[in-house]
């Protein structure tokens, strides 16, 4: 069954594939994508679709039901689907909900079930860097005209994601909130202060702990090194400014502390594939399937 509401503005897109029998054995197959900006009024009930759901929060909250108790969706947070039983999910309201989702299958995904699937829970991953990168890499998959590096390359990404997945219910298994803490207030700090210069050492003198521990603690929560995280969580903010705003590129560069243009140009093509002025002109489509 299928029963929804699509409110949802224009800048939120959706992509759907028919996988060939070459797409379909390989360890895991894209079926939909997309990236939703939700209203109040946006909701999804369904069951009996022979395939998984992976849903990341950017911003705003949302709510789902996979059994009879609802879970919220805040910022960071990411779950994992079997879209064959019964669930719903709808924005909650207030701000838009944005959200990136992907459905996909694959043999491989038995290995997963128990620990992510059956264990259902919310994962608050506290990722802005490598989970939106992952999204938008499927995204933009279609820009690969080798076919089969571009099936690769998917398997591969859907492989990633659930490794951080998988390590972020095992670290809230095993690993103490201080810790967890710690790296959440270095994180806030990060975006807080990205027109500024952020040093190692002073992320580890706010969270009161030894450099050297602090940089394992924060890779072994976030997947990359705190300077990676800054890095990255610039060219996310210089997303968000390209996208919303008319602000020239020089100006940008600045807002995110990048010292010169240049550096940020080719930082932010290093990352995205495509230059900051291309990436303001690009116009995602809506597909008109549901």
């Amino acid at each position: 069954m299928l029963d929804y509401c699509l409110d949802i503005n224009e800048r939120s897109f959706m992509r759907v594939y028919t996988p060939d029998a070459m797409a379909t054995a390989f360890p895991f197959c894209l079926y939909e994508n997309g990236y939703f900006e939700a209203g109040k009024n946006y909701y999804t009930k369904r069951s009996d679709k022979p395939m998984y759901l992976l849903l990341y929060t950017v911003s705003g909250c949302g709510v789902i039901k996979v059994d009879a108790k609802p879970r919220y969706l805040p910022a960071g947070s990411c779950v994992l689907i079997d879209c064959r039983t019964y669930h719903e999910y709808s924005a909650v309201s207030g701000a838009p909900w944005c959200f990136h989702w992907v459905h996909f299958d694959g043999a491989s995904m038995e290995a997963y079930r128990k620990l992510l699937v059956e264990e259902f829970d919310v994962l608050n991953v506290n990722d802005k860097v490598c989970l939106p990168r992952y999204f938008d890499q499927i995204h933009s998959i279609l820009n690969e005209s080798n076919v089969m590096l571009r099936y690769v390359t998917f398997s591969d990404i859907i492989s990633n994601i659930l490794l951080i997945l998988c390590n972020t219910h095992y670290s809230k298994e095993v690993h103490g909130e201080v810790d967890s803490d710690a790296v959440r207030i270095a994180c806030r700090y990060i975006e807080e202060n990205l027109s500024r210069d952020i040093t190692i050492d002073q992320m580890a003198a706010l969270v009161h702990l030894s450099k050297f521990y602090f940089i394992r603690l924060f890779k072994r929560f976030m997947g990359v090194s705190p300077y990676q995280y800054v890095q990255i969580s610039r060219v996310n903010r210089a997303k968000e400014l390209l996208m919303s705003t008319n602000f020239r590129i020089n100006e940008i560069s600045e807002m995110v502390g990048f010292s010169s243009a240049t550096r940020f140009t080719k930082f932010f093509s290093d990352m995205t594939g495509m230059s900051p002025s291309k990436f303001r002109k690009t116009s995602y489509y809506m597909s008109n399937e549901t």
